[in-house]
């Protein structure tokens, strides 16, 4: 899997029509009012890379009321996919104008209890580069599988990748955050 990330703040959608803005950890703590909701979620951007292939969640740390399951208490975290398969919701079609200063804020709370920290990533199968996480605000559509297990396993009822859930999120609704909130426009790819 391949995430592009880009960077814009807003593309064609009426004022009324603005979705909902949270933090990772206030979709976690309310899962089940989420479900299949399209919402935007702020957090800590983190790739997982390996030498075939890579991952991308939304993170973040210190959540007061991480999902459990069976006394397994899961990451606070996110997938972030765009696969299209028969058994996961499809990502938005829209890419809405998200209110900046909400989004601003939103991210003030997530830094209060975040560090972004940095990821490894594979420069040849022997060597690996530590690279920066980013922030970011995702849009897309909260998918809980309805028998979360006990277990982490790769996708199914144990999880997505080790994660309690997965944001099904087209890339152009991936926009990366500077420290302050707004789009990081140096971060265009």
């Amino acid at each position: 899997m391949v995430f592009m990330v880009v960077s814009s703040l807003g593309v064609a959608q009426s004022e009324g029509e603005r979705p909902k803005i949270l933090t990772v950890c206030e979709v976690l703590a309310n899962a089940s009012q989420y479900r299949d909701a399209a919402i935007a979620i702020v957090g800590r951007l983190v790739r997982r890379v390996g030498t075939i292939d890579g991952f991308e969640f939304l993170t973040q740390d210190g959540c007061k009321k991480p999902v459990v399951t069976k006394k397994h208490i899961w990451p606070n975290e996110l997938l972030i996919s765009d696969l299209a398969e028969s058994d996961l919701p499809q990502p938005p079609t829209v890419h809405p104008k998200l209110s900046t200063e909400i989004v601003a804020n939103k991210l003030a709370a997530v830094r209060r209890s975040t560090r972004l920290g940095t990821h490894k990533e594979p420069i040849d199968s022997r060597k690996a580069a530590k690279v920066p996480n980013q922030w970011a605000v995702v849009y897309g559509r909260v998918f809980i599988p309805p028998n979360l297990g006990k277990e982490p396993c790769e996708i199914g009822s144990g999880g997505f990748i080790g994660a309690p859930m997965i944001i099904m999120s087209d890339s152009k609704n991936i926009r990366i955050l500077s420290e302050d909130g707004t789009e990081n426009r140096s971060s265009d790819q």
